[in-house]
């Protein structure tokens, strides 16, 4: 019995650590204070994503979050979780150049799984530039 429990024990272990592998709270390139928009429209807000794992989110006139952030680059599309007192927003990411492509899903819901906002209707996608 003491064996079994033994093996496991280390079994779970494992499987949490492939699980979690490539998940970071280093944001390497993400580091910096991005401007958004939606859709392309007119801006409307900022998130600053720091180098320590934190971020600040501000949605013009009045509202703001912060909390901690972790990544997973080693995914296809690049997978971000935005975790504060509210809950936790799963997302996923692209950049190219200065350009940053931000498709958040709903508080504690599921992940956007691509980029096509048809397939997730309550998400949103954020257009940012540094």
């Amino acid at each position: 019995m003491k064996k079994f429990i033994v093996f496991t024990v280390a079994g779970l272990v494992i499987i949490f650590n492939l699980a979690f592998a490539n998940r970071q709270v280093n944001p390497g390139e993400l580091a910096a204070k991005w401007r958004l928009r939606a859709d392309n429209s007119k801006l409307i807000g900022t998130i600053e994503i720091r180098p320590d794992g934190t971020y600040i989110y501000s949605v013009l006139p009045n509202y703001n979050q912060n909390g901690s952030i972790t990544f997973n680059a080693g995914k296809e599309p690049k997978e971000i979780d935005l975790v504060a007192a509210n809950g936790r927003t799963r997302g996923i990411y692209k950049i190219t150049g200065n350009a940053l492509m931000l498709f958040l899903g709903n508080i504690n819901g599921t992940r956007p799984v691509n980029f096509n906002t048809g397939a997730a209707p309550n998400s949103i996608l954020w257009m940012g530039t540094k």
